[in-house]
């Protein structure tokens, strides 16, 4: 990663939501950026792992700053709780493979 940075682009709250995220990096100013900085709460929502592919994708362009969304699926994919009132966290939290999730967990909210 060089030490230079011209152009950057700060995004927030993306929340697991895939085409929100296409859209915006696909702006012409996140597109020219030279580092895209994703201020948090990056997974939690309808499409964690899309979103994180995708975020992925960019490589050494992206700087991620976990939130407090973020935190809390790190706790739940661990078998951790949590206090956040919210069906989907628990079911991206656990992701369709992690054996540590209760069946209940495994089944996408409507």
């Amino acid at each position: 990663m060089s030490s230079e940075v011209g152009a950057v682009a700060v995004l927030s709250d993306i929340h697991g939501v895939l085409p929100v995220l296409e859209a915006v990096l696909a702006e012409p100013d996140v597109t020219a950026a030279d580092r895209v900085v994703v201020t948090g709460d990056h997974a939690a929502g309808p499409q964690p792992i899309e979103v994180l592919d995708r975020l992925r994708s960019l490589g050494e362009r992206a700087l991620l700053v976990r939130g407090n969304a973020d935190r809390e699926l790190v706790s739940l994919a661990g078998g951790g709780d949590t206090a956040i009132p919210d069906p989907v966290a628990p079911w991206a939290g656990c992701g369709p493979t992690t054996s540590r999730c209760s069946p209940a967990c495994r089944t996408r909210p409507s």
